[in-house]
């Protein structure tokens, strides 16, 4: 379309191809902006949630935000509970140490995936 706009063989005007188009870009920037505004209120939303992690002093488990989390911090991850998909999985109370995750957010499929403990 930018052809159109700077060679004289265009059979359509400059203006009527210029207005389109602006008007597309614009309107592509704006729901892009909206989703991004939108992702980064699920980020915060994920962020803020809380989940049990083993107090390595006191040998306790206390709860704390996902955000706060450290590389290395053992984690308890209950039934049916939301998690980032960057965990090792260590313990399970199902036989054969499996866990069965859903990972629908990654990458919009519904059936559930076998982890098993390393």
């Amino acid at each position: 379309s930018l052809l159109q706009v700077f060679t004289n063989l265009s059979p359509t005007g400059r203006y009527t191809t210029i207005g389109p188009f602006a008007i597309i870009l614009a309107v592509s920037a704006i729901k892009e902006a909206i989703e991004d505004y939108t992702r980064y209120q699920s980020d915060i939303e994920t962020n803020n949630r809380l989940v049990d992690v083993l107090n390595t002093t006191s040998w306790s488990w206390e709860p704390r935000r996902w955000k706060d989390i450290k590389v290395g911090d053992f984690l308890r991850v209950k039934n049916c509970e939301y998690f980032p998909a960057d965990l090792v999985l260590l313990c399970s109370s199902q036989p054969h140490g499996a866990a069965y995750v859903e990972t629908s957010n990654l990458d919009g499929e519904t059936n559930l995936k076998i982890l098993v403990v390393m």
